[in-house]
Order: C-alpha cells, then sequence, then structure tokens
C-alpha cells in the first residue's frame, strides 16, 4: 500500500467515493475557523486548476468550482451578493476594468515617491528587479 500526502478540503461525497474504492482517508472535521482558512486555499487551489485548463468545457467546470468555493465563504462571512456588487462598482469607477487588456511587465519608481511604500511593503507580489 502505497500513501499520498493530500492536505486538503474536499467535497462532501468525495469521502464516501473513496471509500467505496477501498481508499484508506485519513481525515478529521475542520472548526469553522479551520474551515475559513482551508476554503481560502481552496480557491487559489481552484484558481490555479482554471489557469492550467484548456478545454472549454473543463474551464467552465473549474470556474464553477471557484464560484462555489466564493459563495461559501460569503455564506460563512455572511457577505450578501449585493455587499460584492458595490464593492465591484467601487472598484470599477475608482480603477476601471479590464476592457482595454492592459498588461504591465515591470514599474519604475523614484525613491522619494511616496507610493513606492507599497510595492517596497508587499515585495512577494512586486519583486523588485535588480538592474
Amino acid at each position: 500500500m502505497k500513501t499520498f500526502k493530500a492536505e486538503m478540503l474536499i467535497r462532501d461525497k468525495r469521502l464516501k467515493w473513496m471509500h467505496d474504492r477501498d481508499f484508506h482517508v485519513n481525515y478529521r472535521q475542520l472548526s469553522e475557523g479551520e474551515f475559513e482558512t482551508h476554503l481560502r486555499k481552496k480557491l487559489v487551489e481552484e484558481s490555479n486548476e482554471v489557469l492550467l485548463e484548456k478545454t472549454q468545457e473543463g474551464l467552465i467546470e473549474e470556474i464553477a468550482d471557484v464560484m462555489e468555493v466564493i459563495e461559501y465563504l460569503m455564506k460563512l462571512r455572511n457577505i450578501s451578493k449585493q455587499d460584492i456588487q458595490k464593492a465591484k462598482d467601487k472598484k470599477q469607477e475608482k480603477l476601471g476594468r479590464f476592457d482595454d487588456r492592459i498588461y504591465t511587465r515591470s514599474i519604475s519608481i523614484a525613491e522619494d515617491n511616496p507610493n513606492i511604500a507599497y510595492y517596497l511593503h508587499n515585495a512577494h507580489k512586486y519583486p523588485e528587479i535588480k538592474t
């Protein structure tokens, strides 16, 4: 017997599916706080699957998975669809949409520009390019 690491949140019926196929599953039920943490991780996992999916049918399924995880997070945090729409509208008003398909490759900012602090603070997202 081989054992594989599989630390992830799974759907309710998946455990029975595994047991029906003689899988030996080491699992536990998550607390509410753990559930939120693992929902957030699941969102990243499902988003990565959207990135990798090549077929239209598969893309639809992966987007559905992302939306389901988002809906669970909304339910857990009592966030309404109206709350989401309001935040979306606000961001679109302030920063626009994605209609122009603009993709940045790098951003250069003078060291005395106060906005540089944001990029320095978020180095994991905006690593400095050493020239």
